[in-house]
């Protein structure tokens, strides 16, 4: 990875320790050494890049002219992980959209909503400011809370697709709350750069070579896993709908079996997301995934023969 910033955010260098506690390798560099790399030095070194909250003004000075470059390396199937939170210690403020039109709007909230697990992040200041313009294709992530009740249209963290890749955008205090808000802030951060990791394409992943592999591999089949298991309960519906003769339908819920029999053998612990780092569940989640995926090709294949 390639941390991008000027200074810590907020004095606190959260994002080096947390990949470090991951085993992610990561280089660090300035908004003016940036401007001394070309997109296909980038894409060529980096599988994804984090833009660091809480800079100084000659950071965003800088970085504004070269959203282009960081853009065009996210359209190679790269991802860029942007913390725009400013208002900061720093005295920055971003000077340019982010990708997609996308901006930050000043907007302070002590808590934040976590839609996919109905939790909450609090800390004196959890979030800066929400996403506005946001695409119609963006997965909403967080939100800001700040009376104790979700906010769903002040968006505080969200990823959204540009060519191949993708650009996951937060207006959380990350650097500043993972390293004072305790073991649920460090969860959520973790859980956020393992999400934007495994979507970098080539497959980061699954070539860590690391004590931490295990849960890297886990967590990238599982979110695999899951996302073919949606794919395939749309598709199935439709092939079904759409003519698609049963032995193909049977094909593949043959798949989606098998699929679903290895998924309850990785289970057998508990939650997958709470058991990452046991080994014992890799080779079932895997061939749960691969499973799934073989069950979704059969009913694409079918479709596009139609």
């Amino acid at each position: 990875m390639l941390i991008l910033k000027n200074v810590d955010a907020w004095g606190s260098p959260t994002i080096e320790t947390t990949l470090k506690a991951m085993n992610i390798t990561y280089k660090v560099m300035t908004s003016a050494e940036l401007q001394n790399t070309t997109t296909g030095e980038l894409v060529k070194d980096y599988d994804m890049i984090i833009i660091a909250s809480d800079q100084n003004q000659a950071f965003y000075d800088e970085i504004g002219p070269q959203m282009g470059k960081l853009e065009d390396y996210v359209r190679a199937g790269r991802t860029l992980e942007i913390h725009a939170a400013n208002w900061g210690w720093g005295g920055g403020l971003w000077t340019t959209s982010l990708p997609r039109n996308v901006t930050i709007v000043q907007s302070y909230s002590n808590s934040d909503y976590v839609i996919a697990n109905n939790t909450t992040l609090t800390s004196s200041y959890s979030s800066h400011g929400y996403l506005a313009n946001l695409p119609a294709d963006a997965e909403i992530i967080t939100v800001q809370s700040p009376s104790g009740t979700p906010d769903y249209s002040r968006p505080s963290t969200a990823i959204y697709p540009l060519g191949k890749g993708w650009v996951s955008v937060t207006g959380l205090t990350i650097e500043y709350s993972v390293a004072r808000g305790g073991s649920k802030w460090m969860e959520f951060y973790r859980s956020l750069v393992l999400t934007d990791l495994s979507r970098a394409a080539p497959p980061a992943v699954p070539v860590i070579k690391s004590s931490v592999s295990f849960l890297m591999l886990n967590f990238y089949y599982y979110r695999h896993y899951i996302t073919n298991l949606e794919k395939y309960n749309t598709l199935y519906v439709e092939a079904r709908d759409g003519g698609v003769d049963n032995g193909t339908l049977a094909l593949a819920q043959g798949f989606n079996a098998t699929a679903a029999a290895h998924y309850g053998d990785a289970i057998r612990y508990g939650p997958i997301l709470s058991n990452l780092r046991r080994i014992q569940i890799l080779s079932d989640i895997r061939t749960a995934s691969l499973d799934q995926k073989k069950a979704v090709k059969t009913l694409e294949d079918a479709m596009a023969g139609r």
